[in-house]
């Protein structure tokens, strides 16, 4: 089996996000999935720590691990300012990952389906330039998607007030939201990247 169908994959938010000398994640104010957009619309400061166990059979190879920004309102992936001549980029960070032998302190023995286990923390102390809308972070392992694995947040928008008069089923109107049922596959499957 490869490392894309063997990673167990955690996403979380945070207010701060960082990884220690030791190789543990420490995180603070972690559980939100609402932001309120700030002067200069702007999303406050916050943190993101991707976690990927890989079984110690791994150990030796090398695998790519990447996260990116999806506008989920409009279908498509973030792009935010790059430079002063109006540039952009698309929110999005990959590491490369050698599976090293864990560290087991002498007189021990290794536990019988230990994982190698690492930790990619972003911050972003500015925020983000996002519009209201429902937004998801999505995981690749060597450019496949993780199908099952998004966390999935949203930037608050103005209340629309009393709406009298336009289209029935205006999809677009800000605040006003629709629901659906959205079925997973099972397992996660290999997932083409956008093109941003």
């Amino acid at each position: 089996m490869t490392v894309f169908q063997d990673a167990d994959v955690a996403i979380l938010m945070a207010d701060y996000v960082a990884t220690d000398a030791a190789g543990k994640l420490n995180a603070i104010g972690v559980g939100f999935n609402m932001m309120l957009p700030q002067p200069g619309g702007v999303t406050p400061p916050f943190g993101l720590a991707v976690t990927c166990n890989v079984p110690v059979r791994h150990v030796g190879t090398q695998y790519t691990l990447g996260v990116e920004l999806h506008d989920a309102t409009r279908g498509r992936i973030v792009q935010v300012p790059s430079d002063p001549m109006g540039g952009t980029q698309a929110v999005r960070a990959q590491q490369l990952v050698a599976v090293d032998t864990p560290v087991i302190p002498p007189g021990f023995a290794r536990p019988e389906g230990l994982w190698v286990q690492h930790i990619m923390s972003l911050m972003f102390p500015a925020g983000l330039p996002l519009e209201a809308g429902t937004y998801e972070w999505r995981v690749q392992i060597d450019s496949q998607y993780m199908t099952r694995r998004r966390r999935t947040f949203h930037v608050m928008g103005p209340d629309p007030g009393v709406i009298v008069g336009g289209p029935a089923n205006a999809p677009n109107i800000p605040g006003v939201v629709t629901y659906g049922v959205i079925t997973e596959p099972e397992a996660d499957t290999p997932g083409e990247p956008e093109q941003s």
